[in-house]
C-alpha cells in the first residue's frame, strides 16, 4: 500500500504550490452495518475531489475494498505502524491530518463518537481526529440503533464534538439491519456529500473535479444546513445557523414536543415564518438550534422567555418587556454564563444561547 505524500508544511486549502488544485477529502468509516455504503460515498466525493480514505477494523467487515474507486487509497491500523521504521519518518496520521482540507466520518458509529468525545486516540481514525485543526471542516454522520441514538449518552457526546465545532449531519428515520424501524440510519450519501460540499461549490464556482483557486473556507460556522436552514433561509437569506440552544420549558405547554435539536432539524415544517418554526412558542423542544441575530431579534417580541448566553456575547437591553427578568450567574466550564434581559441589540459573535421559559 502507498504511503501518504510528505508534507513538510501546510499549504492553504485548494492552493497548491503550482497554482489551484483539487481539494482534498478525507472520508473515515467506523464499525457500523452503514459502512456498505461507504464505497458509494467514495465515488460521489472522487468526482469533486482528491480523496483518500481511512476504515477502523470494525467497518472493515462492511467496507468493499475491491469497489473503491480506483484512486482512492485506503488506510488502515495496519499501515499507522508499517509506515513508520525510525525516528524522523513521518507519522500516517498526522500527515492525513495536514494533507486533509475536510475530513467525513461517515458512518460514525456510537463506539467512536464516545472515543471522540472522550478524547481517546487508540487507532488510526481517532488518532486523526485528535490531531485535527479544527479551523478546518469536520463532519461526522452518525448511524446506529434507536435505542442507542436516543441514549443520553448520546446526546452529551453529541455537545462535546458540538463544542469542538465538529459539523453533525443527523441520522435519518427508516428501517434499520435489526428489522426495527426507528432514527438512527445514516443519512444517504448524497446528503452527506451536498451537506459537506455545499459551502465550498458556488452556485458560480467551479464543480465535478475542477480545480479551485480559493483561500479555502470562511470563518463561518461549520454546522451543518437542513431543513431547519432551509426556514431560516426563507426568512432572511442571509441568515445562518451559528449556535447551539437549549430550551427549557415549565409550566403546561401546548403542541407536541421535540426531544432534541435533532429531532427539531428533521422535522416538517408547514408554512408560516421562521418564529414558528422554532416552535418556541406554540411546542417546545430541550435542544434546538438558533439562527443569526435578525431571527433572534424576531424572538424578542415575546415577554416569557429568557435568554441564556455565554459570557462571550455582546448584548444589551432595550426592550422594556424584559424589565421584570432577573439576572444571575452561573458556572459553565471557564465562562460565565448570565440569564440576562435582552433586547434589540444583538452582536452577531453570540456563541451559545439558552433559553428558558416563565411559568
Amino acid at each position: 500500500m502507498a504511503n501518504v505524500e510528505p508534507a513538510n508544511m501546510e499549504i492553504s486549502p485548494y492552493q497548491g504550490e503550482s497554482g489551484p488544485r483539487k481539494p482534498r477529502i478525507l472520508l473515515a468509516a467506523s464499525g457500523s452495518v452503514a459502512a456498505i455504503k461507504f464505497s458509494n460515498l467514495c465515488h460521489s466525493f472522487s468526482e469533486w475531489a482528491e480523496v483518500k480514505a481511512v476504515a477502523t477494523k470494525a467497518s472493515l467487515h462492511f467496507v468493499d475494498r475491491v469497489s473503491l474507486p480506483k484512486d482512492v487509497i485506503l488506510y488502515t491500523d495496519e499501515d499507522e505502524w508499517s509506515t513508520w521504521k525510525k525516528i524522523g519518518d513521518t507519522v500516517l496520521h498526522i500527515e492525513l491530518r495536514k494533507w486533509a482540507d475536510i475530513m467525513v466520518i461517515a458512518p460514525l458509529s456510537a463506539n467512536t463518537l464516545a472515543k471522540i468525545a472522550g478524547g481517546l486516540c487508540d487507532n488510526l481514525l481517532t488518532c486523526i481526529v485528535r490531531a485535527w485543526d479544527y479551523s478546518k471542516p469536520m463532519f461526522v454522520a452518525p448511524a446506529m440503533n434507536t435505542f442507542m441514538w436516543n441514549n443520553p449518552f448520546t446526546e452529551r457526546h453529541l455537545m462535546a464534538i458540538d463544542d469542538l465545532g465538529i459539523s453533525l449531519i443527523p441520522p435519518v428515520r427508516k428501517r434499520l439491519a435489526c428489522g426495527d424501524y426507528g432514527n438512527g440510519a445514516m443519512a444517504e450519501p448524497s446528503l452527506i456529500y451536498s451537506t459537506s460540499t455545499g459551502p465550498y461549490r458556488t452556485s458560480k464556482g467551479p464543480r465535478n473535479g475542477t480545480a479551485i483557486n480559493s483561500k479555502g473556507p470562511s470563518n463561518k460556522s461549520r454546522v451543518a444546513e437542513g431543513k431547519f436552514q432551509e426556514i431560516c433561509t426563507d426568512h432572511n437569506p442571509n441568515s445562518k445557523m451559528i449556535i447551539p440552544v437549549r430550551c427549557f420549558t415549565c409550566g403546561k405547554v401546548i403542541g407536541n414536543k421535540w426531544d432534541t435539536y435533532l429531532d427539531l432539524l428533521q422535522a416538517d415544517y408547514s408554512e408560516g415564518d421562521a418564529l414558528d418554526a422554532l416552535g418556541l412558542v406554540r411546542y417546545c423542544c430541550r435542544r434546538m438550534l438558533m439562527t443569526h441575530v435578525d431571527l433572534i431579534e424576531k424572538l424578542l417580541n415575546y415577554n416569557k422567555f429568557i435568554f441564556e448566553t455565554r459570557a462571550k456575547s455582546n448584548i444589551s437591553v432595550k426592550n422594556d418587556h424584559w424589565r421584570n427578568l432577573r439576572a444571575v450567574d452561573a458556572t459553565w466550564k471557564r465562562s460565565k454564563l448570565h440569564l440576562v434581559r435582552l433586547g434589540y441589540e444583538i452582536s452577531s459573535v453570540v456563541l451559545s444561547v439558552n433559553c428558558f421559559k416563565e411559568l
